[in-house]
């Protein structure tokens, strides 16, 4: 990595090295096996009824546990008459079009994002840092290398909307060698 002064520094990482990637995001970005965390209002059968305006892509801990919990307590559905907001947490089983399959715990729930859906990362891993994004490291350096530490914190802030499309460059149309012919006319 380099710094804001242009150093050049090689950054060890350990096992017990705590890392967090930080950002926001498009619905391109999820995709299945991703563990995500949202609010959702549910009615008795188990349908989502509203599209989902917010949702967060995170690590799970050792921890985590994943399922439904209404915002009562001990509310499930299947009782009452009207949808009750959950707090879903899940792993995505399926994701096109802003149309997602969550597993949460035994339920298996099926949403659509809103248009203007907020996606927030929060994850414990550097698989999305990109260059250009900010890092911080907190840790130590090792005495007689210039330029080397090893990290006890690493936090990373995405400089750019993670899962945007990329813009390809327009090519310039080629320029022929060849003049064009002229043709004659009699």
């Amino acid at each position: 990595m380099t710094t804001n002064a242009n150093q050049k520094w090689m950054i060890w990482l350990t096992p017990q090295s705590r890392i967090e990637l930080s950002g926001t995001a498009t619905a391109e970005l999820l995709r299945p096996g991703m563990c995500v965390r949202l609010h959702a209002a549910i009615d008795k059968q188990g349908n989502v009824t509203e599209k989902v305006e917010q949702i967060t892509i995170f690590t799970p801990e050792r921890r985590t546990t994943f399922g439904l919990w209404s915002e009562a307590g001990k509310e499930q559905f299947g009782k009452g008459g009207e949808a009750k907001v959950y707090e879903v947490v899940g792993r995505i089983a399926g994701a096109q079009q802003g149309k997602l399959a969550i597993v949460a715990g035994s339920a298996t729930l099926k949403f659509e994002l809103a248009e203007q859906a907020k996606i927030d990362v929060n994850l414990s891993d550097l698989s999305l840092a990109r260059p250009g994004d900010k890092i911080t490291v907190r840790g130590r350096m090792f005495p007689g290398q210039p330029g080397v530490g090893q990290a006890a914190e690493v936090r990373v802030v995405a400089a750019a909307v993670l899962g945007a499309a990329k813009t390809k460059p327009t090519k310039p149309e080629p320029k022929s060698k060849k003049p064009a012919t002229a043709t004659k006319e009699e």
